[in-house]
């Protein structure tokens, strides 16, 4: 998740632009389902196991994730990989929404972890993706 400290930072460089902050706490999005953004624009998060695993050997389940406005849908992450496992934080503000996508890999004797960042304006349903 996006620590306090850099979202106060990002809120005090708001405010010096006359934008405003972030005004609500990051809803954390960890189970697949549905999750409503706002103006009719949800995150669908969907999960399969495809493969069971083993000893000494992680689930694989495919996992894909999607912007859904009316007429539109935008892509945010997808995989198939063994050990792998998303998780999303949400954030409104205002008219938009930003949504941090992080990917943990576990696997023995491997851990890590990927982050990505999207801003979705929920009135046109256009991202804006952080460079990784």
């Amino acid at each position: 998740m996006i620590e306090d400290a850099a979202v106060a930072a990002a809120n005090s460089a708001l405010a010096r632009l006359n934008i405003q902050p972030f005004p609500n706490a990051p809803t954390q999005v960890t189970k697949p389902g549905t999750t409503v953004l706002g103006k009719d624009v949800s995150l669908v998060w969907t999960s399969k196991q495809t493969h069971k695993g083993g000893e000494n050997m992680p689930p694989t389940h495919k996992h894909t994730a999607v912007v859904k406005c009316v007429g539109k849908s935008i892509d945010l992450a997808a995989s198939e990989i063994e050990g792998v496992n998303p998780t999303f934080t949400t954030w409104s503000v205002g008219d938009h929404v930003v949504i941090e996508t992080i990917v943990t890999t576990a696997r023995e004797g491997e851990y890590g972890e990927e982050r990505s960042v999207a801003v979705v304006e929920l009135a046109t349903c256009k991202s804006t993706k952080a460079p990784t």
